[in-house]
């Protein structure tokens, strides 16, 4: 796979269900096309610490591993 910058991860299509099409650093649109959850909802729940979060400038970044993490957790497992 080709090396991409942060621009080309909104355009690129989640290949099996997977995350593999990923980075390190999922965005809130990236969030928004896996679990299919409003973009308004997922920044709420980044500001309330609900999902594991960083905010650089006004764009959230979300460790893939602290949010797979996090839903295994709430998950019960």
């Amino acid at each position: 796979m080709k090396n991409t910058t942060q621009h080309d991860l909104g355009k690129r299509s989640i290949e099996g269900n997977t995350l593999d099409a990923f980075g390190d650093l999922l965005t809130i649109e990236d969030l928004q096309r896996l679990t299919g959850v409003s973009a308004q909802t997922l920044r709420a729940e980044c500001r309330s610490g609900g999902i594991p979060s960083c905010k650089i400038g006004r764009r959230f970044f979300i460790p893939k591993k602290a949010f797979l993490e996090s839903v295994l957790d709430q998950s019960g497992r």
